[in-house]
C-alpha cells in the first residue's frame, strides 16, 4: 500500500500497477510498446568496474508522435493546449506559472525568434530598398 502524501490525502494510485493499469485503461491509449536497449558506453575507470557500467538497461516507452497525434485528435482537449508562450499574471501582479507554455524557456524562444525575424526582414528591406 502507498504511503499518505505530505498533506495527509491518500495517493492517487495504490501501487506501481495501480497506475500502469490506469494509464492503459485511458480511452486512446492503446498504443504499443516498444522497448530498446542501453547500456553505459564511456570510459571505465581502472580497477573495480561498477556493474551498472557493464549492465544492459531494457527502456520501455510508447512512440511520442502517436502519442500526441492521439492527444490533438481528442476532443477532451479542444480549447485546453497553449499552442503559443504566455505570461499570466495574478490580481496582485505577481507572475503565476502553469505549465512549459508559461515558463521564462518558452517565452525567451519566442521573443528571441521573434527579434530575430524583425533584424531578417529589416535586412532585406534594406538590401532591396538600398535604404
Amino acid at each position: 500500500m502507498a504511503a499518505a502524501g505530505d498533506n495527509g490525502t491518500e495517493p492517487p494510485f495504490a501501487s506501481h500497477n495501480d497506475l500502469y493499469e490506469t494509464i492503459d485503461s485511458i480511452p486512446l491509449g492503446d498504443l504499443p510498446w516498444n522497448c530498446f536497449t542501453v547500456t553505459y558506453n564511456g570510459p571505465l575507470p581502472d580497477g573495480e568496474v561498477p556493474t551498472w557500467m557493464m549492465t544492459e538497461y531494457e527502456v520501455w516507452c510508447r512512440d511520442i508522435h502517436l502519442m500526441m497525434r492521439g492527444q490533438l485528435a481528442n476532443p477532451d482537449f479542444n480549447g485546453e493546449i497553449d499552442y503559443t508562450p504566455l505570461q499570466i499574471f495574478g490580481p496582485t501582479g505577481k507572475r503565476e506559472w502553469s505549465n512549459v507554455m508559461t515558463g521564462n524557456w518558452a517565452w525567451k524562444q519566442a521573443v528571441s525568434h521573434s527579434v530575430t525575424m524583425l533584424f531578417v526582414y529589416l535586412l532585406m528591406l534594406m538590401l532591396i530598398f538600398r535604404i
